[in-house]
């Protein structure tokens, strides 16, 4: 677990990080992804870009909202993955997060993958 929002008025995140060879990084993301908790995803994510995990796959079955800083948050990450060669996918949206990335315009610019399995595929 990277760490537990302790704003009383939001709900927390928890992330928990998975290794997968070759780079990977699948990070599965519970709760709420707002501007009190952002920071949480930022850290967490640019930690394993500086550890040589360019390539992440963000799991969001657990992710119960996001708001524009979430977005704007994996945004950034995948631009700073891609610099090192890597990239970002997220995988298994739910169906209130997916239409966030969708109404923004982002869902045409993230890759977004229903499942995990498939969202490991980088080409």
């Amino acid at each position: 677990m990277a760490g537990i929002d302790t704003h009383p008025c939001h709900l927390s995140l928890v992330l928990s990080p998975r290794y997968i060879d070759g780079g990977v990084a699948v990070v599965l993301v519970v709760g709420e992804l707002d501007l009190h908790t952002v920071r949480i995803l930022r850290d967490e994510a640019v930690g394993l870009i500086e550890g040589g995990h360019y390539r992440l796959v963000f799991d969001l079955s657990g992710l119960t909202f996001c708001d524009s800083t979430g977005l704007g948050a994996f945004v950034h990450l995948g631009k700073r993955a891609r610099i090192h060669g890597g990239g970002l996918r997220l995988a298994a949206l739910r169906p209130q997060v997916e239409k966030a990335f969708r109404v923004s315009g982002l869902a045409r610019t993230l890759p977004i993958s229903p499942t995990v399995d498939q969202a490991l595929v980088f080409e």
